[in-house]
């Protein structure tokens, strides 16, 4: 097997987690080697390159005047991209990375 014909089983596999795993949503927002998709209410993008998933609302919020509600979106948006990579890796490579 190729190396391409390997990362290609690979980026299959994680895709489908995500799709069946997670219940998340393609967009339809690819750019290069990333694709966009919507899961449980967060927005993100999944990088074929790394195999890794990064939700826009994961992002550190700096400075005051952040909502109670803005702070846990932020938190379980963290948690659940350290989920979703998680499994990604059991998933792809048989292991926590």
């Amino acid at each position: 097997m190729t190396k391409t014909e390997l990362k290609r089983q690979q980026v299959a596999r994680a895709i489908d987690l995500l799709e069946n795993g997670f219940d998340a949503t393609f967009t339809g927002d690819d750019e290069g080697g990333r694709l966009g998709f919507i899961v449980a209410g967060f927005t993100g993008d999944f990088s074929r390159r790394d195999l890794n998933v990064a939700l826009w609302e994961s992002i550190p919020l700096s400075g005051h005047g952040f909502t109670p509600a803005e702070i846990l979106a932020q938190q379980e948006a963290v948690a659940l991209e350290n989920q979703i990579n998680d499994a990604i890796q059991v998933a792809v490579f048989g292991y926590h990375g």
